[in-house]
């Protein structure tokens, strides 16, 4: 019975074959054929191939990729090469944070966003890390010691009056929750939280606004209960004015914020 269910396989397989180089000639049929192999060694052979302590995005070392030996070199799409990881949003880091600045992330991905600008802010600056899953804790912490990068992070769930909460309940249950205005704030803000964007905003008091403020919104998101432009008012009605739209591989919706010399002074 088994034997019969193989050979009846490569029957089908032969057959598939035989119509794609009828209908999209050779080169299709080959090019086919490869994508089919990468996809079988992909799927068995990689499980069974060591594990690497660290993976890499866009050049930097990190750590809670799923991570094996080659994935930087096979020709498909692993989780532990990530080249091209947000580049729009170091992009937009190395444009709007300098040296000396006091920047505060709260959603730390890999780490590597942390590594980028702790190398910006350099000795006479600071950087404070904002994470709610404490997993992820971990992982950067380990991202930031094989790089040598010096930054505190906090383990804690900001909110102030989360609609919906059950979304992240798991989390919370395992975090400290800390209200918006009781972070730690200096001259920028860069915030990929997941759809917890605007409670955090909503939460800012007048005295912890940062002069710029960067935002991945995920409104789009099921869990999320705004929109794109009560997102943009609220910004707004705090004070800011956006001056850059950003997006790219794994950022959708990304904006820069300065606020607003009137509110700086009071």
């Amino acid at each position: 019975m088994i034997e019969n269910n193989k050979l009846n396989m490569i029957k089908q397989l032969f057959d598939r074959a035989i119509a794609v180089w009828k209908e999209h000639g050779f080169i299709t049929l080959i090019i086919k054929c490869i994508l089919f192999l990468f996809r079988h060694i992909h799927k068995y052979l990689r499980p069974i191939v060591p594990n690497k302590e660290a993976g890499r995005i866009n050049g930097i070392s990190v750590c809670g990729l799923n991570t094996k030996y080659g994935d930087d070199i096979v020709p498909w799409s692993t989780p532990g090469a990530r080249p091209k990881y947000k580049t729009s949003e170091y992009d937009v880091l190395r444009k709007y944070v300098q040296e000396g600045d006091e920047v505060t992330i709260i959603g730390s991905a890999y780490g590597a966003n942390i590594v980028v600008v702790a190398e910006i802010v350099g000795n006479s600056g600071r950087v404070t890390c904002y994470e709610g899953n404490p997993d992820r804790c971990s992982n950067v912490r380990e991202t930031l010691e094989i790089n040598n990068i010096n930054c505190e992070v906090i383990n804690g769930f900001i909110y102030s009056d989360l609609q919906n909460e059950s979304a992240y309940e798991e989390i919370v249950k395992e975090s400290q929750v800390i209200h918006p205005s009781s972070i730690k704030t200096g001259n920028v803000i860069n915030m990929d939280v997941q759809g917890a964007e605007y409670d955090i905003i909503k939460g800012f008091s007048k005295s912890n606004l940062p002069e710029t403020l960067i935002v991945q919104s995920h409104h789009h998101h099921d869990f999320s209960s705004f929109s794109q432009e009560e997102l943009l008012s609220l910004i707004n009605e705090k004070g800011y004015t956006l001056v850059e739209e950003f997006s790219g591989p794994w950022v959708s919706y990304g904006y820069v914020f300065q606020l607003n010399s009137d509110r700086m002074e009071e």
